[in-house]
């Protein structure tokens, strides 16, 4: 096999293995969504390209050829949606859906010869015959890619964090050199003596995306080493189902039409595609025992706390558990957990694992940290209270207590947009950071807790409410009993008797049942119950 059929193969598995490792970030944002699609849009790029230059004939090659088109405008336009999902910057009006359209546009064109109507051969191998619509295609395409690095570009220029610059620099590079590079196998196969770079491209994506996972400490030493075993697992099973496919077919299909042969191979890739989820959570598993040991099971634990504690109902009890979860999984000196008091004007010291006694004022309802929080959904790093972005109005006594205990990492708790609670984390007792794994846990367990500890919160406000309701029921019998006089209760809406004390049985001689079923007007003498009727009326109207 020649360089010009590897390169495509190799870009295959390449963002085969990019495509997977996101999918292992086990994130459902629309974020991770999207640049998984674009992903797996560049991998059937090169799978595509592959094919054609594989091809027996030119009629062979013209069948994949059109179909790379339609999968080069989703990788466009999955590029353009990234950006800005990325950066948050709100298309204009439409634009989106327009562009979306371009892939379902080289689709519907798939049959014809408007885009590309046959293939010829060149110096590097095959190259395609433009068609009527081809310029203007190839055009609207470009314009989406511009569109998507003038995000990037604007979102460097207005960010004040070096890393996140460094970050959309290696972004811009490396998604540029790729599209740009598929764009010159369309300049070459116009006749211009350029060898096409487009698989290069995709390749050199592939190797800086690389670099910045490394470079940027995006990823441990010891979590990049671990992703890498579960893709090696995963790019020798799909190199093997694939390879082995691809060469029974050519066995025992030979002889088969173009078109057949294509529908196929498509057919072969889906099969794959299917296989891949089980294939990334037997490995995912296998790899995260064999490198965690003796965190495993409570990382386990820790992801099922929120289906395992929404039916708890004590609040003290579900703080200890949590607080100790967090320590055991994420190797933690200290977790300590903040809730509100009754009043909501402080947050108060509920549970902690280094021995710090709960209660007591500890954060003001002034206090700059929550007012950060209030505003803000993310989890705070910082090393020590000198280095949180309000250290300079944290007030002497906040200092000193965050001082105290000690935390490397701030996680808020919010339900419904309100902040509801406060996890600080301390220093891992191994004294190594946290990863981005570890505080993305961190986040979807605040998410989840927080649901569980103010339903929690609301069933101890409610048991605390039905208890001085049962207080004060108490209280107003042992004054009822005691009166010296007959006391009556009337309902206002029916005017019947709903209690009485001893003193008015005796005084009226009824018994307690036959009381409670008359009204007030009951009460007075015969004659006089016609008048009494309208008095009750008038005061109880």
């Amino acid at each position: 096999m020649t360089s010009y059929e590897l390169l495509p193969l190799a870009a295959f598995v390449i963002n085969v293995a990019l495509f997977a490792w996101i999918l292992l970030l086990k994130r459902k944002s629309p974020l991770h969504r999207v640049f998984s699609a674009f992903l797996l849009s560049m991998a059937l790029w090169g799978l595509s390209i592959y094919a054609m230059r594989t091809s027996p004939d030119l009629s062979g090659a013209l069948a994949w050829d059109k179909a790379v088109l339609p999968v080069l405008a989703a990788i466009v336009v999955f590029f353009l949606h990234f950006t800005y999902l990325y950066t948050g910057f709100k298309p204009r009006k439409r634009l989106l859906a327009s562009a979306y359209l371009l892939p379902i546009l080289g689709g519907v064109l798939y049959p014809t010869h408007l885009l590309v109507h046959g293939m010829k051969h060149r110096f590097y191998g095959y190259a395609p015959e433009a068609g009527i619509l081809f310029p203007p295609y190839l055009l609207a395409l470009h314009v989406v890619v511009l569109l998507g690095l003038v995000n990037l570009v604007r979102a460097h220029r207005l960010s004040r964090s070096e890393d996140e610059r460094e970050r959309l620099r290696y972004m811009i590079l490396g998604i540029a050199s790729s599209i740009i590079g598929g764009i010159t196998d369309y300049i070459a196969a116009a006749g211009l003596p350029m060898y096409p770079l487009g698989i290069p491209g995709n390749i050199l994506f592939g190797l800086l995306t690389t670099v910045a996972i490394v470079h940027l400490r995006l990823l441990d030493v010891v979590l990049a080493f671990r992703k890498g075993i579960v893709y090696s697992i995963i790019s020798a099973v799909l190199l093997a189902t694939y390879g082995g496919g691809v060469v029974l077919l050519n066995q025992f299909l030979q002889g088969i039409a173009t078109t057949a042969s294509f529908v196929l191979n498509i057919l072969l890739v889906l099969l794959v595609a299917v296989a891949l989820h089980p294939i990334l959570r037997w490995s995912q598993s296998l790899v995260d025992r064999w490198f965690y040991r003796g965190r495993y099971d409570h990382l386990r634990a820790l992801e099922r706390f929120g289906l395992e504690t929404k039916d708890l109902t004590d609040l003290q009890q579900l703080a200890s558990s949590l607080i100790k979860l967090i320590t055991l999984a994420m190797k933690a000196r200290a977790v300590h957990l903040l809730l509100p008091d009754r009043a909501r004007d402080n947050f108060e010291l509920v549970a902690s694992t280094d021995g710090t006694q709960p209660g007591g004022a500890i954060l003001s309802s002034a206090s700059p940290l929550l007012a950060w929080f209030a505003v803000r959904p993310n989890v705070l790093l910082a090393a020590s209270p000198a280095d949180l972005p309000f250290a300079s109005s944290l007030p002497p006594e906040e200092r000193a207590t965050l001082d105290a205990l000690k935390g490397e990492i701030y996680v808020p708790l919010k339900t419904q947009g309100e902040l509801s609670g406060l996890l600080i984390v301390g220093r891992k007792a191994s004294g190594h950071p946290y990863s981005d794994e570890d505080i993305g846990l961190l986040q979807t367990v605040a998410h989840q807790a927080s649901t569980a500890i103010r339903n929690s919160q609301l069933f101890a406000e409610a048991e605390a409410r039905a208890g001085e309701a049962r207080q004060s029921e108490r209280r107003y019998k042992n004054l009822l009993e005691r009166a010296n006089d007959a006391i009556f209760l009337i309902g206002t809406d029916t005017l019947r008797i709903v209690d009485a004390n001893q003193q008015a049985l005796a005084l009226t001689g009824y018994t307690t049942n036959e009381l409670l079923s008359l009204d007030a007007v009951a009460l007075h003498m015969p004659e006089e119950r016609e008048r009494a009727a309208e008095i009750w009326s008038r005061t109880v109207g």
